[in-house]
């Protein structure tokens, strides 16, 4: 494990002098965005409608499993759809920069990010709703004076860990819904982890993230200790996440902005597969409950859409969004 940077305890004090302002007490009220204040539209049948897509050489797949995208449409702006791209249907639909979804692991619930204004001042914050996208709410009534990304929630439901922009600089951070209470993880010796895309195995035994300068993958335990560094790389590495078994991390790789690939590392064998080759952007993957397949990301037809693929050679592909002309990514498949 390294040893926590020089600047840490620099950063700790800043950090802590943060949380009491961006946390502070657990109640107070809510701000001019709360959703249970606001309409909840659905869209005409016409929006809705889901396009009919290829399903040769694909086994057959529970109705129940949804994957939940950010879509840059006229009713953006997060939507579900079944496995095949069928069945869509709106979560989110006011037009609010909305995106990040995740599931919650009982696939009850689901978070994402939005803008949220209090006392004049937007931050980015965590929204909380039912599967069906009922009971939309706050995941903390107060809201935060720092900016909250990349929401992905413990396997028990009982938190929510996320990255937390503190001044400019992000470090993983936690939330517990159930009682408005929030804080960030610190390393045993001192300092914050800094990081960005925190996400637990299905044991919640380990937190899988981003390193600080975005070309490792790291992962801590759900108390801050054992920081261990699991993939490092020259170029930008992104969205990590264990399969369902926590035998492989999938993630993203390449330079940013660029032509990036998906890639599965199986920490049993030691060995790395790269799935996708196009020469357009692939990334944010997504495993499939049975980690049979993956969710991601792909701009190969000239606009971010979402498809599937095998996760054992990348073949198979399924495009499951259809429209060339508005954007959809963000891809979170149910457990």
């Amino acid at each position: 494990m390294r040893s926590p940077s020089p600047l840490h305890p620099m950063l700790r004090s800043v950090l802590a002098l943060a949380l009491a302002a961006a946390f502070g007490a657990c109640g107070g009220g809510e701000g001019p965005l709360d959703p249970a204040s606001e309409s909840t539209a659905e869209p005409s049948a016409q929006s809705a409608a889901a396009t009919p897509v290829p399903t040769e050489g694909l086994a057959a797949l529970a109705t129940s499993e949804r994957i939940a995208f950010g879509s840059s449409g006229p009713l953006s702006s997060v939507w579900k759809m079944d496995p095949l791209g069928s069945q869509r249907a709106p979560l989110f639909t006011q037009a609010s920069g909305a995106h990040a979804p995740a599931w919650s692991w009982d696939n009850e619930s689901v978070a994402m990010v939005r803008p949220r204004v209090s006392n004049g001042v937007t931050h980015t914050d965590i929204l909380v709703m039912n599967a069906d996208g009922t009971n939309q709410h706050w995941a903390r009534s107060q809201a935060s004076v720092w900016d909250f990304d990349d929401p992905s929630w413990s396997p028990n439901g009982s938190r929510i860990v996320m990255t937390v922009y503190v001044a400019g600089t992000p470090a993983l951070g936690w939330m517990e819904p159930a009682t408005g209470k929030a804080g960030l993880f610190w390393l045993p010796g001192g300092g914050g982890v800094l990081g960005t895309r925190p996400s637990f195995n299905k044991a919640g035994t380990k937190i899988l993230y981003i390193g600080q300068k975005g070309n490792t993958i790291e992962q801590i335990n759900p108390d801050g200790s054992g920081r261990t560094v699991l993939i490092s790389a020259t170029v930008k590495l992104d969205y990590p996440s264990y399969s369902p078994d926590g035998t492989r991390i999938a993630y993203e790789k390449g330079p940013a902005g660029g032509n990036t690939d998906i890639f599965v590392r199986n920490l049993t064998k030691g060995m790395t597969a790269r799935l996708t080759w196009s020469p357009a952007a692939d990334g944010h993957p997504s495993w499939s409950p049975d980690g049979v397949r993956i969710a991601f990301m792909s701009t190969r037809i000239g606009q971010r859409q979402v498809y599937t693929m095998t996760a054992a050679t990348g073949g198979d592909v399924l495009r499951l969004s259809k429209d060339a002309y508005y954007a959809e990514y963000d891809p979170a498949w149910t457990h």
